[in-house]
């Protein structure tokens, strides 16, 4: 074999084999980085989904309650507070807020305030 054969050879060298190496480590980087994100939202979404329930449930439970009162209780995972007053005649205010611990070990907490009519003083 000449040596102007080997000269002329195509081929890689190591260099744009250690580029293409570097690319497709940052490409997987971020691929990771997206799933890493979408189980987060996925577990968020998952929790406002069973707080959301949670605090419906309550409330349909007060509104068939005849005279509600205040408490504490606990479902899914979900921690709930609730007061009740009666700021008019017939009308009960009821404030829900619930507490909840995320993926992350952090609680999160949201908060409802609504009105129930009922047919005693």
């Amino acid at each position: 074999m000449k040596i102007s054969d080997l000269r002329n050879q195509k081929g890689l060298t190591l260099l744009e084999v250690l580029i293409a190496m570097v690319i497709l480590g940052i490409a997987l980087l971020m691929l990771l980085n997206m799933s890493m994100v979408a189980l987060t939202s996925n577990d968020w979404s998952n929790k406002a989904t069973i707080v959301t329930q949670a605090i419906q449930k309550k409330l349909e439970e007060l509104r068939s309650t005849p005279n509600p009162v205040s408490g504490i209780d606990s479902l899914n995972g979900v921690n709930l507070y609730w007061s009740v007053s009666s700021p008019q005649n017939h009308l009960r205010e009821v404030y829900l807020s619930a507490s909840w611990e995320d993926l992350t070990s952090e609680y999160k907490n949201t908060s409802v305030t609504t009105y129930i009519q009922s047919d005693s003083v």
